[in-house]
């Protein structure tokens, strides 16, 4: 100990500190010994062989802690459990976890990198909803709710400052991508059996991971060459087709703007690409013959897909019948979007309270009961701009605004300021993900809340994490791909 010898393998890099999946490991088997003896404890006195089952996962949960990067898997694949305790999803209950794991980080939290241009931004937005609270009937629950933000805020700031390297940014990347392949594969085969409208094991939340999954590819698409271009074509054909199987119109929609808001900025800086316009025009007619080639496999493989794609140009689905029911889902949002008005309208300046829409909707529905009961009680408001001005005013989205205005500029600049090719590809991509959320919102409010609000601070983290390594020169010799 502390000889010069040892000293020396150290600073050579001979002597390393104990390998993570060791550790990983120990920690799992110690945990799972302690869940295990505990749960069969439960399942015996208290006659539940359930608690056999569901308890050992908290050893999971356990040994994550032990790494950042276990922890970080974790939280991802916790994305496409479609599974919720107390009202909040797998996904938010792991972000604590994910937390306690960045805290317990071996490599030492670096306090600079917690300060990033989204900070004030959020503490505007923060104050602005505060006020909301006084407006609310439900106190508790909308406190209670506010786990969302927790864990949102937890997930942002932990990857932003956790995410160190651009590897480790490309390997989350490639686990997001990978899950979105393999549900869309199981919805492939839900829709071979049958289904009429499959999601897969991940849930309703996957409609939108597809999506964006599919923007993601095919912005790799753009900056990747040769073998790696071809692979990402290929990922990109079953995304398509998982995405088409869904029948899920808002998501084709948000995912197409977003496509078009890459194209139209490639073509106003090709130089990010290194190609010229006319290379770019030539892949992206090789990345549509990929997506159009996945519709078509989409539409054999359940033709009701295309019935699906022209409801909301027939004039036929948009009635009520006598039963209450709507032929088209349009409809059913209506109903919604005009209540959330109706609250937004009789409180404009502070809403009704943050997160309490779904327990005061009652008060302000205009049409039959029927009507409210089959489209509206108990829901949120289906449309995030809506919805954050029923909930928190005026007040409260002039907050939002700022801090998605923010977050917008604060991921384009990413691009810009990157000084490598390399670093610039990362944060193209970025940048997708973050439009892709953005154009979202317009027609769905998931990513207030659930999954969908920590996927969001995933998607926000990295494109931190990318903007702070590319301004700290981690970024090695400019290249020409992802590699």
């Amino acid at each position: 100990m502390g000889s010069e010898e040892e000293v020396t393998m150290n600073n050579a890099g001979l002597l390393e500190a104990p390998d993570r999946y060791q550790e990983f490991v120990f920690a799992l088997v110690a945990a799972s010994s302690l869940a295990i003896v505990y749960s069969a404890g439960v399942g015996i006195a208290g006659g539940k062989p359930v608690a056999l089952i569901a308890l050992p996962l908290l050893a999971v949960l356990i040994a994550s802690t032990m790494s950042f990067a276990w922890s970080t898997l974790f939280l991802i694949v916790s994305l496409f459990v479609n599974a919720h305790v107390s009202a909040f999803s797998s996904a938010v209950w792991f972000a604590f976890v994910f937390g306690v794991s960045f805290l317990l980080d071996r490599e030492g939290i670096r306090w600079r990198d917690l300060t990033h241009p989204l900070s004030t931004p959020l503490l505007i937005y923060g104050l602005c909803i505060l006020p909301s609270l006084l407006k609310t009937t439900v106190l508790w629950t909308s406190l209670f709710s506010l786990l969302n933000i927790a864990a949102f805020l937890i997930v942002m700031y932990a990857t932003a400052a956790g995410f160190r390297t651009l590897k480790t940014v490309r390997t989350a990347a490639g686990i997001f991508l990978v899950m979105v392949l393999l549900n869309s594969i199981d919805v492939m085969r839900l829709s071979l059996a049958g289904d009429n409208r499959p999601f897969g094991f991940a849930g309703i939340m996957f409609v939108d991971y597809v999506a964006l999954g599919l923007c993601i590819a095919a912005t790799i698409v753009v900056v990747t060459r040769g073998r790696s271009r071809f692979i990402f074509l290929v990922l990109l054909f079953f995304i398509a087709v998982g995405l088409v199987l869904t029948q899920t119109r808002n998501t084709w929609l948000s995912a197409i703007i977003t496509l078009v808001v890459l194209a139209c900025y490639l073509i106003v800086h090709p130089e990010i690409v290194g190609y010229t316009r006319k290379r770019l025009l030539f892949i992206t007619l090789v990345g549509s013959l990929a997506l159009t080639v996945g519709i078509l496999t989409a539409v054999y493989l359940n033709p009701r897909v295309q019935s699906r794609a022209v409801d909301l140009v027939d004039p036929s689905k948009f009635v009520v019948s006598d039963a209450g029911v709507g032929g088209n889902s349009l409809i059913s949002r209506l109903f919604i979007w005009v209540t959330a008005y109706n609250a937004f309208r009789e409180n404009p300046v502070f809403g009704v309270g943050i997160y309490s829409f779904p327990h005061s909707s009652h008060r302000y529905y205009a049409f039959p009961r029927t009507f409210y009961n089959l489209y509206v009680k108990g829901n949120s408001p289906h449309q995030t701009h809506l919805a954050v001005l029923a909930e928190t005013g005026i007040i409260g989205f002039a907050g939002f605004l700022v801090f998605l205005g923010s977050a917008l500029t604060c991921a384009f600049r990413g691009i810009r300021n990157a000084t490598s090719a390399k670093g610039k590809h990362f944060a193209l991509v970025a940048a997708i993900a973050t439009v892709y959320c953005a154009v979202s919102m317009a027609f769905s409010d998931a990513w207030l809340f659930g999954q969908g609000i920590v996927l969001f601070g995933i998607v926000l983290g990295s494109m931190l994490s990318i903007r702070r390594i590319n301004s700290s020169a981690v970024v090695g010799a400019p290249s020409h791909h992802m590699s």
